[in-house]
């Protein structure tokens, strides 16, 4: 009978439970297993070659297929230079008429009567009051409404108004209520001198009046503001990109 081997001591320095010829903390490649030959270490891997049949791309990482192209991108067509060109006349002639239809509208009056003493019967709008302009301080009137027969009052006006037209150079002084429309109005000259004109006109809406003004003003800037951005923008791509290919 065969005796069992003695059981294994570890050597001096050496914790039990480890195989001879690992030292105490650090564990050395694995050995050689016989009958299967010492594989080498994996050498480190060099970034990926470029892929046969991928062209690479600037900025495209190596190995990778290129990304789809962007569409080409052509000159815009000539109909912008004619959006642009059309916002700025269109601007220019919604100011100008704008501006006229200020003028006239605040020019435009109901009547005129003579400062001769004689009472005259006229026919004015009752949609707001009317103001009498009068070509000097020298001028008294007296209105009273045609179907009522009652005198209508004149207020004083608040501010200055004055206005030139064919008639002459006038400063409305003085506004009342139309009251039915039909009047018989009685100027004279208080200074005895030869008789004047007085305009009777519809009393100007400062605050309409003011908001039209902003509108002749803002939109033709904006209009006109649009069409020279378009025409600058056109005129950038114009020059950068190039022309469409003729379709055959």
């Amino acid at each position: 009978m065969s005796s069992a081997p003695p059981p294994y001591e570890p050597p001096p320095g050496q914790q039990p439970g480890y195989p001879p010829g690992y030292p105490q903390g650090q564990q050395p490649g694995y050995p050689q297993q016989p009958g299967y030959p010492q594989q080498p270490g994996y050498p480190q891997q060099p970034g990926y070659p470029q892929q046969p049949g991928y062209p690479q791309q600037p900025g495209q990482p190596p190995g990778y297929p290129p990304g789809p192209q962007k569409p080409q991108k052509y000159r815009p067509s000539a109909g912008w230079f004619v959006l642009g060109s059309g916002l700025i006349v269109v601007a220019v002639v919604f100011g100008i008429a704008m501006f006229v239809w200020l003028l006239a509208g605040f020019l435009d009056f109901d009547t005129t009567v003579d400062a001769d003493g004689q009472p005259h019967t006229v026919s004015v709008g009752t949609d707001r009051d009317r103001m009498l302009w009068m070509d000097s301080t020298t001028q008294s009137c007296e209105v009273v409404d045609a179907d009522t027969g009652q005198p209508i009052p004149l207020r004083t006006v608040d501010g200055e108004f004055s206005r030139s037209d064919s008639n002459g150079d006038f400063q409305g002084l003085q506004r009342f209520d139309p009251g039915s429309g039909h009047l018989e109005i009685t100027c004279v000259q208080t200074d005895q001198g030869p008789a004047g004109t007085v305009l009777i006109s519809a009393f100007p809406r400062i605050g309409s009046f003011v908001v039209a003004i902003l509108v002749a003003v803002l939109v033709p800037s904006v209009l006109g503001l649009l069409g020279l951005v378009v025409l600058i923008w056109t005129g950038v791509l114009w020059s950068v990109r190039p022309a469409r290919p003729k379709r055959v």
